[in-house]
């Protein structure tokens, strides 16, 4: 898939599936809330609820629109998330990327700095230490993990002579 950087970036996108799944349990949340009538502690002002259950289908609708996505370039990884703001990783700062199952949420695609890199903190040797990986990248992408890790490893350590 990637053997070259003669083809433009590759970017890999936020699973579409996980896109809805926060605004979706919140919305199941507030409309069972409403159905379950108003007794005990479940009262809630049905005004509270519309403009929850509102915020719910903006984000959900926000999400699907604008997805998370990885833009992996010949020089470096570029993490684009929901909100917009960018992540920049250059390969040379980053030693491996590893399949990180130590989260509750799931497996995730890890990293290690190498030691000379600035980016490499006290707070990420501690981090690897207690974890095995000085950072995660959290999302579920539109590919596995592991191949996930594969691309990025093989984007890491094309010959410069191709960047």
């Amino acid at each position: 898939m990637l053997d070259s950087w003669e083809t433009p970036p590759t970017t890999v996108q936020e699973s579409w599936l996980t896109r809805g799944i926060i605004p979706l349990a919140i919305a199941v949340a507030v409309v069972g809330v409403l159905v379950s009538g108003r007794s005990g502690i479940w009262t809630l002002n049905p005004l509270l609820c519309a403009a929850i259950l509102a915020g719910a289908c903006a984000l959900g609708v926000w999400r699907i629109v604008h997805p998370a996505r990885l833009e992996i370039g010949p020089q470096e990884l570029v993490w684009v998330d929901t909100i917009g703001f960018k992540h920049h990783y250059a390969f040379a700062d980053i030693a491996e990327f590893v399949v990180d199952r130590g989260t509750r949420y799931g497996a995730q695609v890890g990293f290690n700095w190498t030691e000379d890199s600035p980016r490499r903190t006290m707070l990420n040797k501690v981090a690897e230490a207690l974890a095995g990986v000085d950072e995660t990248i959290a999302g579920t992408w539109a590919m596995s993990t592991q191949d996930l890790v594969d691309l990025l490893n093989r984007a890491r350590i094309l010959p410069s002579a191709s960047r």
